[in-house]
């Protein structure tokens, strides 16, 4: 399994922007030292109590100058907001700057105040996020394409600059609905999820849907880094340091996430019912029972455990571990906890891939 780590930068009152930034730049370097394989910050607009971090690109930009090694991906991307040539260019440029490191992630996001925030139509973002995929496919190989759909249409145009990776920057699709699945698997696209979204319990049946369109659009079956999961994740040598630091931060994501539900529901509606049944699950969340199926937090013992169960379940091939959850941590304990992790939980699933392999 591949370990990456995750950002997303809610500023809260006391925290300035330039320190989140700072640290997280920090914690990114880090990542590269401790052995980690990627990093994935996610793109979020207007509501700095959610995010600060609105451009994910110029963030790893600032890391690839920082860094050596370290994969740099989007996660993610919010497509329908922007014209696909723009994003085209700016993963391009990121590939370039990098020597080749960047992958874009992409999807369609939901919250009203982004869309409000540029003008976009909320109505028309699953359409628009469909066919900026199309448009994408045609346009990071960085040769002339042409392209003509109901919101985009070129004529020989070419992004530049041209990507250092063959065919340009690996795309993934953000999936948390049942139809974002079924969607992936009929363009035989691989995909990233959070359990924090969908425990794994719903996120399997989710899975099942995507094989199973991937296999009726004659696309090859799904390898393991075909699925990437995220999870917000905390390991502490003591299970004290984990109630103490982690109890806080459930309570805090609980009302952020019933103020933005809320919210995307005035202003949105919900049509299948999905808003209210994530409304209704915050009712019950505490740190016991999110730390049953939707995050990783423990001792090293206990988060490996928690993370071969996922890749069993799931078939995952990379984890993101979102350690500055919600932004209420300390960041002297956000690396301590990264540290940890890498000294002794990814070497827990390395050494149970390779008993598998051999048949142990």
């Amino acid at each position: 399994m591949k370990f990456g780590v995750h950002f997303l930068l809610p500023c809260g009152t006391g925290q300035a922007p330039s320190a989140r930034y700072r640290d997280a730049l920090a914690q990114g370097r880090l990542a590269e030292e401790l052995g980690f394989e990627s990093v994935w910050p996610a793109e979020q607009h207007t509501v700095p109590t959610q995010s600060v971090l609105s451009c994910p690109t110029v963030f790893l930009a600032a890391l690839a100058a920082r860094t050596e090694s370290i994969r740099l991906g989007t996660a993610i991307v919010q497509l329908p907001l922007f014209h696909p040539l723009r994003v085209a260019e700016e993963i391009c440029t990121l590939d370039v700057i990098s020597g080749g490191r960047a992958e874009l992630g992409v999807g369609r996001g939901t919250h009203p105040a982004h869309y409000a925030g540029f003008g976009a139509d909320l109505a028309e973002s699953r359409e628009r996020l469909e066919e900026g995929l199309d448009y994408l496919r045609a346009a990071l190989p960085g040769r002339p394409f042409d392209f003509h759909g109901r919101h985009y249409t070129a004529e020989g145009t070419q992004v530049v600059p041209e990507p250092v990776q063959p065919g340009g920057p690996a795309v993934r699709l953000a999936a948390n609905s049942v139809d974002s699945f079924r969607a992936a698997g009929r363009a035989g696209m691989p995909v990233l999820t959070a359990i924090h979204i969908n425990p794994p319990a719903v996120l399997a049946g989710h899975l099942d849907a995507y094989h199973a369109a991937r296999a009726e659009a004659g696309h090859p079956a799904a390898a393991p880094d075909d699925i990437t999961v995220l999870a917000p994740t905390f390991t502490a040598e003591r299970e004290e340091e984990v109630v103490r630091l982690m109890g806080p931060a459930v309570d805090h994501y609980a009302a952020l996430m019933r103020g933005n539900l809320t919210t995307i529901m005035r202003r949105s509606g919900d049509p299948d019912g999905f808003f209210t049944r994530l409304l209704s699950g915050l009712d019950r969340l505490d740190l016991g029972s999110m730390r049953t199926e939707q995050a990783v937090f423990g001792t090293p013992e206990a988060c490996a455990g928690t993370l071969a169960s996922l890749a069993e379940r799931l078939g995952t091939g990379r984890f993101l571990a979102w350690f500055d959850f919600v932004g209420t941590t300390p960041a002297a304990d956000v690396e301590r906890s990264m540290r940890l992790f890498a000294a002794e939980v990814a070497p827990r699933l390395a050494e149970r891939s390779r008993t598998l392999a051999s048949g142990g």
